[in-house]
């Protein structure tokens, strides 16, 4: 597959997953309710057979439904006393579930919105309707039931044995939720999530540490050299484009490759599973146009209480310039993304965010740089001494690293830098792994 018909495929296949909309209202136009009620009168006997009798076309269907309208009341009650006996286990039950869930750090989160979703939310099949959160009601202690009858699903064991399914990402008590399905439905309540963002202040400079980051998860970082594997299908294809044609972004020309759908943009959610760890590694990138303008970024901003671990990519040629060819400065880019942080999180301008940075300065095998790798100590494969790099930053873009610095805290900032070849050489870029054991 060559890479214009690879990038044809993830934006086909990326814009299919918002494609699916469901509706927030039920059939009767009200809001669906995030937590069910904790008594349902409509599910009792009594309510079902009034429903009958007004529904009924012939005068002998309401005689029999009237007769047995004299043995509903005692059903029902015979019912909620049954269940009163169990309802009180049940919900306790589920509360411990959930709560070892937390304890966990099982993750649910929404891919395509990164809603921090902590409950599987469900909807139904037959009929498309989004459901409340499955748990232990009064009249439905062990077993939720859809309005339209045709789907059920248990209220115990959806945290720790077996999730309920479909997956919807629905709104939240306090977050409004995308209503698409939920692309990682398969994994989504079984493994534990760390999320990092991945910004850029240049297409070329990111979509080359990108490849090779990607690459890298793949083959495996840190001591044990943990492996992992694509969580989804638009993940296998994302790394096989970073392999084939991202990793040039330096020497090539990669900036149609950052939108390649309508709606859907590189990287998404750039999910890998570890196979020994059993845990989710999910890179998030920042689209370069959602750079431009701060309101723009606020509006396509991720969630940034869920994602706690940022990585910026600066581009060695535009080091503390101000009137570049780039829209803007490097220094004014993280200024922009600082503050649409600052407002996500509720935090007062001045004050240090709880997120952690890494900047990462890559240096391409290019003549105009040798200066730059001299200062940098000759750049080995294990990377520059990180005291250098702060320096170099320091002096040449003084701007930026007083930004970093009055906005993060001292020990939740890292700065990386190594040579960055032309090729897929990962022995070269094995000091991108010290910025993977950092995040992850």
């Amino acid at each position: 597959m060559t890479a214009d018909e690879l990038i044809r495929q993830i934006g086909h296949e990326g814009d299919a997953l918002f494609r699916p909309t469901l509706n927030r209202k039920d059939r009767a136009g009200n809001t669906v309710p995030f937590t069910p009620p904790a008594f349902n009168p409509e599910s009792m006997l009594t309510a079902r057979v009034l429903d009958a009798i007004a529904e009924a076309n012939s005068f002998g269907a309401c005689i029999g439904l009237a007769s047995l309208m004299l043995l509903a009341p005692f059903v029902d009650f015979a019912r909620l006393l049954l269940q009163g006996t169990y309802f009180p286990l049940a919900w306790l039950i589920w509360r411990a579930e959930r709560m070892l869930s937390r304890w966990q750090r099982r993750s649910f989160f929404c891919p395509l919105c990164t809603n921090s979703i902590e409950d599987p939310l469900v909807y139904c099949p037959h009929c498309l309707q989004i459901q409340p959160r499955i748990q232990p009601t009064w009249t439905a202690p062990l077993l939720w039931r859809c309005d339209c009858d045709k789907s059920t699903w248990p209220t115990l064991g959806q945290y720790l044995l077996k999730c309920p399914q479909p997956l919807v990402c629905r709104d939240l008590p306090h977050v409004t939720g995308c209503l698409h399905f939920h692309p990682l439905r398969d994994l989504a309540g079984k493994y534990p999530a760390t999320h990092a963002a991945l910004v850029g202040t240049s297409f070329r400079t990111k979509h080359a540490v990108m490849a090779h980051l990607f690459a890298h998860m793949a083959d495996g970082f840190g001591k044990k050299r943990n492996q992992s594997v694509p969580a989804s299908r638009i993940s296998v294809l994302e790394l096989q484009l970073a392999r084939t044609h991202l990793f040039a972004g330096f020497m090539n020309d990669t900036s149609e490759c950052e939108a390649p759908g309508e709606r859907y943009t590189l990287g998404l959610c750039f999910s890998m599973l570890a196979k020994h760890r059993k845990k989710l590694y999910a890179v998030h990138n920042v689209a370069q146009p959602w750079l431009v303008k701060t309101d723009v970024l606020n509006r396509k901003s991720l969630n940034w209480k869920l994602i706690r671990n940022l990585v910026v990519v600066l581009d060695p040629k535009l080091l503390g310039k101000i009137d570049s060819p780039q829209p803007v400065p490097q220094a004014e880019t993280v200024s922009r993304l600082i503050r649409v942080i600052e407002q996500y999180c509720d935090v007062q301008p001045g004050t240090e965010l709880p997120h952690r940075l890494a900047i990462v300065l890559p240096v391409p095998p290019r003549h105009f740089f040798a200066d730059l790798q001299k200062e940098l100590g000759g750049l080995p494969p294990t990377g520059a001494v990180e005291g250098q790099v702060q320096r170099v930053v320091r002096e040449r873009d003084p701007a930026l690293y007083a930004l970093v610095r009055s906005c993060f805290k001292p020990s939740h900032v890292r700065f990386f830098s190594g040579p960055l070849p032309d090729t897929l050489d990962l022995p070269r870029t094995a000091w991108l792994t010290n910025v993977l054991d950092w995040l992850y």
